[in-house]
């Protein structure tokens, strides 16, 4: 739809009241590009938008609930609708947008209350309601309530299960609109959504909205990201394309089958290792907490530390394995064995792991086995699923394998190391299933070796009896 130019007549009441696109123009002071008043005038019951970066999803859905939320429904009355993304911080952008736009605006006398905590919750006086919710642990913070409409934010990475069992289920009552919308993130259930609504079911429409369909967006930009990623993450990134690469080791239905449950703090009981891998070449370092008491096993804490400060980052991880119980540590040592004898200096159980080309290998091999048996799961967290989607494989002039993210990526791969790490202590033989102590080492170097124990003993205040 074009919107009407500011010499043309002013659309009347009801045209105003029955065009999302007009409304956000005429009343809510937002003019939506082009592509965005395409996408807020479809009323299918289903509709689904691939978008690249910076199209502006987040407005465009912002100014659709808006509409609903001050029109109501066919019969103007009031309507309930849920935002939904993969983690609260997720779902709240949109929401955010919507606080914005109602404090900021000519519809700030609308509102009643905007409650931020425990959850996002805006309530006008006409008695519509907009809350925003996580779609975490398989939806448990959606399940017992309906809607009118469901928006869910960065759909391709909310799984088949949550949406079918949680998500769904809310318009069963209301027989509401089912809004999807994410960048292209594989081939998984949002790209099975936007297949159907390509001509294939009357009930569903998706569109594609590339990044330059931004009118505000310069092509130049745009166009300077092709020097800072692959080609594979600019196409699905900026472009809203779906795509499945051959060279990417993980491939998507492995991550897909194994996003999901929440991060956990340390419980009684359980068992946990922890993987490191430290900050070297670039600007942080990552570490993932796995719970192994249980198969699958689970990763319930994820970091990533900024900054080479080896002082900061092992107080860090020693701080974080003892809170688990005195996790087991798996680190990368390569070209650093100093910082291995710092992590051993707290007393922590700790393997560091020299990286070549074939140890490397079976690492990865390690982590792509165990997904394939459904042995490992995680939360959907965006920064750890964009590190495994774009993991590849690539041969150097040498003909050598060289895995990791590729030259250019833009992103990083050390979250995915220390995951490796991590599943590496559980992939041991039962022999060998351990980390080596500080005490390790000392009991093996037995006798002859009394000058260098005396030293470790004295270095680090241990006792070789014990």
């Amino acid at each position: 739809m074009t919107l009407h130019a500011a010499t043309a007549p002013v659309p009347s009441p009801p045209a105003i009241r029955a065009s999302p696109s007009l409304f956000a123009h005429f009343v809510a002071g937002v003019t939506p590009h082009r592509t965005q008043a395409q996408f807020l005038e479809d009323r299918s019951p289903v509709k689904v938008a691939a978008c690249g970066r910076r199209w502006g999803k987040s407005t465009a859905a912002a100014l659709d609930v808006l509409h609903l939320a001050v029109v109501g429904d066919a019969l103007g009355r009031p309507t309930e609708q849920m935002i939904v993304a993969p983690s609260a911080d997720q779902a709240t952008i949109i929401g955010d947008e919507v606080e914005r736009l109602l404090q900021n605006g000519p519809l700030s006398p609308l509102v009643r209350s905007i409650v931020h905590a425990p959850f996002f919750e805006v309530a006008l006086t006409n008695g519509s309601i907009i809350r925003a919710r996580s779609a975490a642990n398989e939806g448990k913070y959606l399940r017992g309530r309906g809607a009118h409409r469901v928006i869910v934010d960065e759909a391709a990475f909310v799984s088949e299960r949550t949406l079918q069992e949680a998500i769904l289920p809310l318009l069963a009552d209301t027989n509401g609109q089912l809004v999807l919308i994410s960048t292209p993130f594989g081939h998984n259930t949002f790209w099975e959504y936007f297949q159907r609504g390509q001509g294939v079911d009357p009930s569903c429409h998706s569109y594609q909205f590339p990044s330059h369909q931004n009118p505000h967006i310069s092509h130049a930009y745009i166009e300077a990201q092709r020097d800072t990623m692959t080609d594979l993450q600019f196409r699905a990134e900026w472009l809203a394309e779906f795509l499945d690469d051959h060279s990417t080791v993980f491939k998507w239905p492995l991550i897909d089958a194994a996003t999901r449950g929440v991060l956990c703090g340390p419980l009684p009981g359980r068992r946990y290792v922890l993987g490191w891998d430290p900050a070297k070449y670039h600007d942080h370092s990552a570490v993932i907490v796995l719970d192994v008491s249980s198969y699958p096993w689970h990763v319930v804490a994820c970091e990533t530390l900024e900054g080479r400060d080896y002082g900061r980052q092992v107080a860090r991880v020693a701080a974080l394995a003892q809170s688990y119980g005195g996790a087991g540590v798996v680190m990368d040592a390569t070209g650093n064995a100093a910082l291995l004898e710092q992590v051993l200096a707290t007393g922590l159980p700790c393997e560091g792991v020299t990286f070549t080309n074939p140890v490397k290998q079976q690492l990865i091999d390690n982590l792509v086995l165990v997904l394939e048996r459904g042995g490992l799961t995680f939360p959907p967290l965006p920064a750890l699923l964009q590190e495994l989607r774009y993991y590849s494989y690539t041969l150097t002039s040498s003909g050598a394998v060289k895995l990791g993210a590729p030259d250019r990526a833009g992103a990083f791969d050390d979250l995915v190391t220390a995951l490796a790490l991590a599943i590496r202590a559980m992939m041991q033989p039962a022999s060998v299933q351990r980390v080596v102590s500080l005490h390790d080492v000392v009991d093996q170097l037995g006798v002859g070796y009394e000058r260098e124990i005396a030293a470790l003993e004295k270095a680090y205040a241990i006792d070789s009896r014990y």
